[in-house]
């Protein structure tokens, strides 16, 4: 069996989060608009996504008020065979703050639709933390994480992100391409210029050291890069950044093509990719960012400790 887990620290008391994780009100805010849920020991949750084309089932095993919640999967069409599968959210006061322990186990296998799902799972638990610190997460409506695969060589596994931020197209492009603005977002150990053809470095207090090569320089629009010294996992991987207008703000859509299996640390990318995502997104909203090494970044756990 092969089990889904994430670990994230989140600026709310334990009573606030085990709320948003027992009630439907709570589930609307930061994991699908689509929520219904009886909140008690052998009481059923029903999650749908897309317009009612996909439901998840769940009978409710354990409820520990501040503490735990635990369900087990009756039926869904979601990709990677969850029925039978455990979902658990376990709580740990730490001061202010709640550790969150996430686990979703019992896959049967660890193919396209795992990695399919620890990508959601990722963006998803990154919403709840955003919707409890800031009032606003980022809830299923129009996203498609099955996206990911349509049109592509199935042999092939991506990670996609997809968010909205207030801010103007121009504002976010410069801090995608700028040695001040990768600076603020991603880490501090930053040598970038804004050029087709240059190589952007990325240094993480010795850990590891990345380069990517510009591809692509569309101003407001799109920025591409290739991965150059990377991990082996991320040999011949892509990294694009697509920019959308909206009326208020603009939609950010990133993605990180080019896996050549669901490897081992494919979940935990993802979920680092989700926060640093959300650093972007405080960056260009606020002016202030959690970039490596930064205190929300190690509250987040994108630093070591």
């Amino acid at each position: 069996m092969h089990d889904i887990l994430h670990l994230l620290r989140i600026h709310a008391a334990p009573a606030r989060v085990y709320q948003a994780l027992t009630t439907a009100e709570g589930i609307h805010n930061w994991w699908t608009r689509e929520a219904e849920l009886d909140s008690r020991i052998g009481g059923a949750g029903e999650f749908g996504f897309y317009e009612g084309k996909g439901i998840t089932r769940v009978r409710v095993d354990e409820l520990e008020p501040s503490r735990r919640v635990g369900w087990t999967t009756i039926s869904a069409n979601a990709p990677g065979g969850w029925e039978g599968t455990r979902i658990s959210f376990d709580l740990q006061a730490e001061g202010d703050n709640t550790v969150l322990s996430f686990a979703h186990r019992g896959f049967r296998e660890a193919g396209e639709g795992f990695a399919l799902v620890n990508t959601g799972w990722a963006y998803y638990l990154v919403s709840l933390q955003q919707y409890l610190e800031t009032g606003r997460g980022w809830p299923q409506q129009t996203k498609n994480f099955a996206a990911v695969f349509n049109g592509r060589d199935r042999r092939t596994t991506d990670i996609l992100l997809s968010l909205d931020i207030a801010a103007t197209p121009e504002r976010l492009y410069e801090a995608l391409t700028t040695e001040e603005g990768l600076a603020g977002w991603w880490t501090p150990e930053t040598k970038a210029e804004p050029r087709v053809g240059a190589v952007n470095e990325f240094g993480f207090a010795g850990l590891a050291r990345l380069a990517f090569r510009v591809d692509a320089l569309e101003p407001g629009r799109h920025v591409a890069w290739s991965a150059l010294q990377v991990p082996p996992d991320w040999q011949g991987t892509r990294i694009t950044f697509d920019i959308t207008p909206a009326e208020k703000s603009v939609n950010l859509r990133f993605s990180q093509t080019g896996f050549a299996h669901p490897y081992e640390n494919f979940g935990m990318f993802s979920y680092l990719w989700a926060q640093y995502m959300r650093s972007l997104k405080l960056l260009a909203e606020t002016g202030a960012g959690e970039p490596f090494g930064s205190p929300g970044s190690k509250a987040a756990r994108t630093t070591p400790p």
